[in-house]
């Protein structure tokens, strides 16, 4: 696998639950955080890579189990592998937070990066440390589109970052001042370079979502012209509007529509969490359709059967192996953390396929 910083995808997260260490060997996990708030210069970063490279070091040295001779020469060589990767390739650039796993003996490095910081975690195992990418999964992909008579313009990317990556741009002339009969027939003209303005701005919007397909659309756009925006959008794209956003057109940077944008999108994550919620007690309510607890939830993922993995911080058992086994069968992972909606049904359960 390369060592440069990947997205986390879904295709990603199935490699990584397939992989295991060979025989003898182990499978060094990193994962990092670098978020601007917390390690916001140079130095703080620095600091922050070096205490979490000799953390790896330890475990490195510490690890017991079956561990072979080669297996630990192996796992040495993965830390100092993971140490010249940060003197030598590693930018901070655009980093919320990072995970590495590592075991020459498998032929792999790999580096990911992450949608939001993540706390720190290194671990030693036969198997990726999977749990904490898995319930950040590959993060809903947003665009915002703002738009004027004058405008388009898109930021996409996520809840934790957005990047703008487009400017579509119509010059519509302003109002005409003169007045009769020529006044009402250039405004009728201005009105409809507008309209072709914003059908042009649809267009371009169904084109970009053929191409590189987001999840959820916010819209951002004057009050006479915003119904218009929306009425010209391809159902396609349209069906993904989840709300509007208030921020000037023309001149709004992208930290200030993300600031803009973070409510929305924020509630749009809880709606979700409170949808899995209903549907996993209503199954439970009805006999069928979702489980609960360590022995039924684990027989449901033998079988193949989950949907959606849900458990809390509190969880008993091997949630590794869970997580592992919903991962490769597809199923989305659902951490609460240190949420109460579990705690009657033994920090875990599952959504169930049939």
């Amino acid at each position: 696998m390369a060592g440069s910083v990947d997205e986390v995808t879904t295709e990603r997260l199935r490699n990584l639950a397939a992989l295991r260490a060979p025989e003898g060997a182990r499978m060094l996990s990193v994962y990092l955080d670098l978020s601007p708030n917390q390690f916001a210069t140079g130095e703080a970063r620095a600091t922050e890579i070096e205490s979490v490279l000799d953390e790896a070091d330890r475990r490195a040295r510490e690890a017991h189990g079956p561990l072979s001779h080669e297996g630990r020469t192996a796992l040495r060589r993965d830390v100092d592998r993971t140490r010249e990767w940060f003197d030598r390739s590693f930018s901070a650039k655009g980093l919320h937070g990072l995970a590495l796993f590592a075991c020459s003996p498998a032929d792999v490095f790999e580096t990911l990066r992450l949608p939001c910081p993540a706390g720190r975690r290194v671990e030693v195992g036969e198997a990726p440390l999977l749990s904490p990418l898995a319930s950040l999964g590959p993060p809903t992909s947003w665009a915002v589109l703002l738009v004027n008579r004058r405008h388009g313009r898109l930021f996409v990317g996520t809840r934790f970052a957005l990047a703008e990556v487009g400017d579509v741009y119509d010059w519509v002339p302003g109002r005409a001042r003169e007045g009769g009969l020529s006044e009402d027939r250039y405004q009728r003209s201005v009105d409809e370079d507008a309209k072709h303005h914003f059908s042009h701005v649809a267009d371009g919007m169904l084109q970009r979502h053929k191409q590189q397909p987001f999840d959820r659309l916010l819209v951002a756009a004057p009050d006479p012209e915003y119904s218009e925006v929306i009425e010209r959008l391809h159902p396609y794209v349209r069906e993904r509007c989840t709300g509007r956003v208030d921020v000037d057109v023309e001149s709004t940077s992208a930290e200030k529509v993300l600031e803009a944008s973070a409510p929305v999108m924020r509630e749009d994550a809880d709606r979700h969490t409170r949808a899995v919620l209903e549907r996993l007690r209503a199954g439970i309510g009805r006999g069928d359709g979702a489980v609960h607890g360590d022995e039924a939830v684990r027989d449901a993922l033998e079988q193949q059967r989950v949907a959606i993995l849900v458990y809390d911080d509190r969880a008993d058992g091997p949630i590794e192996d869970a997580v592992r086994a919903a991962v490769l069968q597809a199923a989305e992972v659902v951490n609460l953390h240190d949420a109460d909606d579990l705690a009657p049904l033994g920090h875990i359960a599952a959504v169930l396929r049939f």
